[in-house]
């Protein structure tokens, strides 16, 4: 949708599986070679001999040259070099302060004609010769901090030959100033060697009013030209198909290109692979040839045909004619001429995505210019003021928000690699020291927690220019569904007068990748007692079709569409089988397995495969057999039906009172043994108290005794004082002596809430429930479990409640200890006027609306939101009145 400007050297990006990997640069020969640097020791003060306009010619000009001693009221660091500097402002000499406060001033201070001689670094050259160069110099700057416009504006450009002057650098007010020494560098420039050819460096002051003028102003040093370093600006390869056409353009910059035998021949770099694996019949180790025009090294890589699919890793290194050196590690995936292309394209965002915060789907024509793409829509992150086009994400205070997808079918592909792919453009402060304005975009498979595949922040410069990136998360082996969301949080309120983020093209792909066995180790089996183990792949086109030889032991079988083992082995042994898997397109891959079988020593096992066949059926409470994980999902992979403690329809165990209930087994022969120990897997979440007492979960056993039974004994427990595991652990307990006349016993699992609060947790699910017999052991435990009254209501309210002297109230939550708190204020029509977010149990409200602007009296309703662990508690709607 619209047309998007090509931008090859993309910034970082955070994700699981890059299709562009490290970069690694390893520098020789000319590394920094300056061709030309301006220290400004050589000038008298008020002095800047050799830079124009003179400040005498333009009385609003303060641009001048300094000494540090006479600052000295300034408390200034020491200058980069020496103690002299060409400086904007007006020096003090009464208190050594320095200021621009003389009305509304401008300045301008440039070099013209600074010379371009490759000689400096040892090159033989001609006037056709060309070098990338780059400018530097270090800044000290102290101006007004406002926001809200951009006042105080320092700039520093260049201009090449006649060309029109380039800003590398801008700052304003909207950018808080700094009292120490910043260096700046510009992006390589491309240059040709000679004395005809001029560039020329220019520093800008404008403080745009005479207000606020009572700062420093701007101090300018060691201002240098330098052969600019070599480096590979492509960031990722885009997946190639079997049998179709392939073409790509590497490219390049910095240093200096090699000079070509014949004058009339390009000038280039040399290139080669120094590691990994290319694809067969794939040309890259070439010479990279320089487009004057464009200003960077080419190499194209066209009308190449894949033969064959899987997965090519590989370093490049370029070398420049001074013998420096960039490389840059690429995955280049073939999928199989079969391939999925795309599953997801975004419709305009019209039907199914959900916005929250400033997300909202903006026409063409209500962009701002610089943003404008064509007629179709596109999401952006910025107020909405009608047709106006200074939108920006100043809201007087932080601002977070997501656009979040449909859901999207992924079953298929599950095991394969996902990659999002999408067009955006965006500005936001920029700020090295932290990560503010952050912009991002996330997965979720299922329901399960959101995993950061992107990000980029203040840190990151803004591209002010539409690009796109991509981003590869491997899709879990038992996903069904996924989500993709954008989220934009600007972390605080200040510096957020920028015109935000804008995404368009969202497309998702899969890249399949070369078909592979996950291979692990089998677990034990035993003579005579269930096994399941669940075989995986990656890679290919699913569905997979799964086999195994004649050697798979007696009593086990592999189905052939879901890859699990099952039965009962019969013998002791190893064993050792082959297990083949086929995907749709035909590929198949092979994987030797070995599988030990062991005598019996288990008096009772259960994976659950056969439901509760070996549980009774009583006092379950919410106890049941699921082989569909709960939501936010827990990983099942590998796993077949497991007994889970919750409802699979919401994904937790809050029933609106106190839950509990009893996983009992069968009563099973004790066969003589006088020790046992226990083993289960497990996967845990539930409220996080440190008092504890609440959300138990506990292991008991008991023994048949001649004809009674014994009370339960607790031989594990857990409660809201550990903190949820939130992962498959593998838990063990004993072991212990089996009472004296024992013949029986029993294993149950229990979990109780003990309340009705802070239940919105996904609770407990168990697996491969063991009970061994043991040589020896120690006596049972006799300890019994805490006992916990349960706990009193949450109360929410606002102090004072009406308003009526002052213009601030504040939100308060009693009984529960909170990590956030949310509030949401409507008038009586059920209209947003305000909202805000905290930390803890306290938020303050200085009544005013969404725009800043006290609201009128009246009467006006809330809701609250307090955040315990992972779940939300909602208050009831209340009511607050304003009387000032």
């Amino acid at each position: 949708m619209g047309v998007k400007k090509e931008v090859v050297g993309m910034e970082r990006r955070k994700v699981l599986v890059l299709l562009g990997l490290a970069v690694v640069l390893a520098w020789a020969g000319g590394l920094g070679q300056t061709l030309w640097k301006e220290t400004f020791e050589g000038l008298t003060p008020p002095d800047v001999s050799g830079w124009n306009p003179v400040p005498s010619k333009t009385p609003s000009n303060l641009w001048k040259g300094v000494d540090i001693a006479q600052l000295w009221g300034e408390g200034l660091p020491a200058f980069p070099s020496g103690t002299k500097a060409a400086y904007f402002g007006h020096v003090d000499t009464a208190t050594g302060k320095g200021n621009y406060d003389q009305g509304k001033v401008w300045g301008e201070l440039f070099r013209e004609d600074i010379p371009i001689d490759l000689r400096k670094a040892g090159l033989s050259v001609s006037d056709r010769d060309y070098a990338f160069v780059q400018i530097r110099f270090w800044s000290l700057r102290e101006v007004e901090y406002y926001p809200g416009k951009e006042f105080d504006i320092t700039e520093a450009a260049y201009r090449y030959d006649d060309g029109t002057p380039q800003t590398f650098s801008h700052k304003s007010s909207k950018d808080k100033s700094q009292r120490t020494w910043e260096e700046v560098v510009s992006d390589p420039i491309l240059v040709q060697n000679g004395t005809t050819h001029k560039l020329t460096v220019i520093f800008r002051f404008d403080s745009r009013d005479s207000y606020s003028n009572k700062y420093l102003g701007w101090l300018i040093d060691d201002v240098e030209v330098r052969i600019a370093p070599l480096r590979i600006e492509t960031e990722f390869l885009d997946p190639a198909t079997v049998g179709e056409t392939y073409s790509v353009t590497l490219v390049a910059r910095g240093g200096v290109p090699k000079q070509p035998k014949q004058d009339d021949s390009k000038r280039y770099i040399e290139a080669r692979v120094i590691s990994g694996t290319v694809p067969p019949r794939l040309n890259i180790e070439n010479q990279w040839s320089l487009d004057t025009t464009k200003g960077r090294y080419e190499y194209e890589i066209k009308n190449w045909k894949p033969e064959s699919p899987g997965e090519y890793e590989f370093t490049i290194e370029i070398v420049d004619a001074l013998g420096q050196k960039a490389q840059k590690t690429f995955k280049l995936v073939v999928n199989p001429k079969e391939a999925i292309s795309s599953i997801f394209e975004e419709q305009d965002f019209s039907s199914g995505w959900e916005m929250t915060g400033l997300w909202h789907r903006i026409q063409n024509y209500q962009l701002p210019k610089e943003v404008q793409t064509s007629s179709a829509p596109v999401a952006g992150y910025c107020k909405e003021n009608g047709n106006d086009p200074d939108r920006y994400y100043d809201t007087g205070d932080r601002t977070f928000g997501y656009l979040t997808s449909p859901e999207i079918d992924v079953s298929k592909y599950a095991g394969s690699n996902l990659r999002v792919q999408f067009s955006h453009w965006r500005e936001v402060e920029s700020y090295d020291k932290g990560k503010y304005d952050l912009t991002f975009v996330e997965v979720s498979f299922d329901g399960k927690t959101w995993v950061r595949i992107w990000e980029k922040s203040s840190a990151d410069s803004s591209e002010r220019q539409w690009i796109t990136e991509a981003a590869e998360v491997l899709i879990p082996p038992d996903a069904r569904t996924v989500r993709v969301r954008f989220g934009f949080d600007s972390v605080d309120r200040n510096n957020n007068h920028y015109y935000g983020w804008y995404v368009d093209d969202v497309v998702l792909t899969i890249a399949t990748g070369t078909l592979e066995i996950v291979k692990e180790r089998l677990p034990v089996g035993e003579v005579g007692m269930p096994y399941y183990y669940k075989f995986q792949a990656t890679g290919g086109v699913p569905p997979y079709t799964w086999e195994a030889d004649t050697r798979l032991p007696d009593g086990l079988s592999l189905n052939r569409k879901t890859g699990e083992l099952t039965g009962k082995p019969t013998k002791k042994a190893d064993f050792t089988f082959t297990v083949t898997v086929k995907d749709s397109t035909g590929q198949s891959v092979s994987e030797d397995f070995t599988l030990v079988v062991e005598e019996k020593t288990s008096l009772f096992a259960d994976g659950f495969e056969d439901g509760l066949g070996n549980w009774e059926g009583e006092n379950l409470g919410l106890w049941h057999v699921t082989k569909a994980p709960p939501k936010p999902m827990v990983d099942l992979s590998g796993r077949g039906n497991v007994a889970y403690y919750g409802k699979d329809e919401t994904g937790n165990y809050n029933t609106g009172a106190r839950t509990y209930g009893y996983l009992t087994s069968n009563p099973f022969a004790l066969d003589g043994a006088k020790a046992f120990k226990v083993t289960f897997d497990y996967w845990r979440e539930v409220e996080f108290y440190g008092a504890g007492g609440y959300d138990q979960t506990y292991v008991q056993v008991r023994f048949l005794i001649g004809t009674s039974w014994s009370t339960w004994y607790t031989v594990w427990s857990r409660d809201c004082a550990t903190p949820s595991e939130k992962a498959w652990t593998t838990a063990t307990s004993g072991p212990y002596s089996v009472p004296s006349g024992a013949t029986k016993m029993q294993i149950r699992f229990v979990f109780d809430s003990v309340d009705r609060f802070y239940n919105n947790y996904v609770g407990w699910l168990i697996d491969n429930v063991k009970v061994a017999k043991a040589d020896s052991g120690s006596p049972l435990p006799t300890s019994s479990l805490t006992l916990t009254a349960a706990r009193g209501e949450i109360t929410f309210q606002n102090i004072p409640n009406p308003v009526r002297d002052v213009h601030t109230t504040t939100f308060v939550v009693r009984g529960v200890e909170a990590e956030r708190i949310r509030v949401e204020v409507y008038d009586l029509a059920g209209k947003l006027v305000w909202k805000g977010e905290a930390l803890g149990n306290e938020l303050t409200w200085h009544t005013e609306d969404l725009t800043g602007l006290p609201l009128a009296n009246g009467v006006y309703l809330y809701k609250v939101y307090v955040k315990v662990g992972e779940a939300w508690i909602v208050s009831d709607v209340k009511k607050l009145v304003i009387l000032r």
